[in-house]
């Protein structure tokens, strides 16, 4: 029982080095972060780690046993795997792009990943230029009516109508004289 606490002093002593060793590779490293696994004993990736400038990839967490590293949509197998307790090191693909990318790893038992960021990540940039329009959308449904107008002004006057017919005879006058 003595030893367990030794243990973790020399595993949070590595990590607090590591994290050190990585903030000098600031311009040019990323981080990804998990909360651990509980119980361990699954492949457990708490955090990542890509440094382009020196074409290193470091995971920390735990359960490495006999680990294959994959990378990207591509799932590449990645090389030159070096384990510690908690420390996984390997070969980053070379000619990288900024962007996100998929980092699994799989021991024939279980299976992990991680996505990390790797390239130009900080401010946003300048809004560019404004795009071309877009094809006309469907036609929406109808709106509600809307509320009566005012009266409009009097038309103009209209032509003269078709002469009626005759009408009945009226009856015959009283002569005075």
């Amino acid at each position: 029982m003595q030893k367990q606490p030794a243990r973790q002093f020399h595993i949070l002593s590595f990590a607090a080095a590591l994290f050190m060793m990585m903030g000098l590779f600031a311009s040019t490293s990323v981080l990804a972060v998990k909360p651990p696994k509980d119980p361990p004993t699954e492949i457990d990736i708490r955090e990542a780690f890509a440094d382009q400038e020196s074409g290193t990839l470091v995971l920390i967490g735990g359960t490495f046993i006999s680990p294959v590293v994959t990378f990207g949509d591509d799932q590449v197998e990645l090389t030159n795997i070096i384990v510690t307790e908690a420390v996984l090191t390997t070969d980053l693909p070379v000619n990288l792009i900024p962007g996100d990318y998929l980092v699994r790893i799989t021991d024939g038992r279980t299976t992990e990943s991680i996505l990390l960021t790797v390239g130009a990540v900080g401010l946003d940039g300048p809004v560019g230029p404004q795009g071309e329009t877009g094809a006309q959308g469907d036609a929406g449904t109808d709106g509600q009516p809307g509320p009566q107008g005012n009266p409009g002004q009097p038309g103009p006057q209209g032509e003269q109508g078709v002469a009626g017919l005759d009408g009945a005879e009226g009856p015959a006058g009283q002569l005075e004289l």
